[in-house]
């Protein structure tokens, strides 16, 4: 019986190294600074998910920790937004705007993360491997450091719908003439404060992109910029 035929194993991208010692500090930095805002994004998602469902907030953890999945969040969050506080198209848009992003920067995310470093000194690496597909992801400082920059204005985003949640519970709880007045002149906010933490997401450095060219693209991190 023969065996397949692959590249010879001298000819393999591993090369022995020590993570710590190899890996320069500013990227091992970088690395764990993605992992931990992509943290800080799924936990602002959970808050905005449990204010928008006017959850007391000891329950938030115990819902949101059952639903499967990052998708399934978002799309009980815009649910919510639709059916219960039943908001303007217009709203829904811009909640969906920023989700969208949430969910097209988790592969990035979820590359770095699951990254395999065959070649400390290479400008990417191997991630995801399913079904014998190999994704690959760039590693460099610079896509680091953008991505990085991308969730945070994401995570901001989400924090400014959360405002936005938060108020319109107070606006139901409030008594008086002037604590109506209050919340409303916070409400005003919420949509421009939205408005311009995308723009300034959207202004940021494209994330970079593999060749179109690549016999085999890859499937994470890097294949092309997400949507925005």
């Amino acid at each position: 019986m023969k065996k397949a035929k692959g590249r010879p194993i001298k000819e393999h991208p591993y090369r022995p190294h020590e993570i710590i010692r190899d890996v320069s500090q500013d990227r091992l930095a970088l690395f764990g600074a993605v992992s931990l805002i992509w943290n800080d994004l799924e936990g602002a998602l959970d808050a905005t998910i449990g204010a928008a469902l006017d959850l007391p907030e000891p329950l938030w953890a115990q819902i949101t920790s059952r639903i499967n999945g990052f998708d399934g969040k978002c799309e009980i969050l815009v649910e919510a937004a639709r059916l219960l506080h039943k908001m303007p198209d217009e709203h829904i848009d811009l909640i969906v705007d920023t989700l969208g992003a949430a969910k097209a920067h988790k592969s990035y995310r979820d590359g770095i993360v699951h990254a395999k470093i065959l070649d400390p000194d290479a400008d990417t690496a191997p991630t995801f491997e399913r079904r014998g597909s190999v994704g690959e992801v760039f590693v460099t400082k610079e896509a680091m450091q953008n991505l990085y920059e991308r969730i945070g204005w994401i995570r901001s985003e989400i924090e400014a719908v959360l405002f936005m949640f938060v108020a319109l519970h107070d606006l139901r709880e409030a008594e008086t003439e002037d604590e109506i007045l209050q919340v409303e002149q916070q409400l005003k906010v919420w949509n421009p404060r939205l408005l311009d933490r995308q723009a300034q997401r959207k202004a940021l450095p494209p994330l970079p992109q593999f060749p179109r060219e690549s016999p085999s693209p890859p499937k994470m991190g890097g294949q092309q910029e997400p949507p925005d």
